[in-house]
């Protein structure tokens, strides 16, 4: 039991990590793009998120294989 929790906790974070890469990467999208700041990026994401009632790791991952098209400054 502690060995299947401690592989889970493990999965989450790596997760999480993923997750976090993702993100990162869409807002330098955005950035570069737009030319705007990391926090402009990061709201649109959020927004965009709020907006379609989307997780925003995958609006993130829609705009990275999108290619930055589809989501405004």
């Amino acid at each position: 039991m502690l060995l299947q929790q401690k592989v889970d906790k493990l999965q989450e974070l790596q997760t999480a990590l993923r997750s976090r890469d993702t993100i990162g990467q869409a807002k330098g999208i955005l950035m570069e793009r737009h030319r705007i700041s990391a926090h402009r990026a990061f709201t649109i994401l959020q927004e965009e998120s709020s907006r379609s009632s989307t997780k925003l790791v995958n609006i993130a991952e829609d705009l990275i294989h999108a290619g930055g098209e589809g989501v405004g400054g």
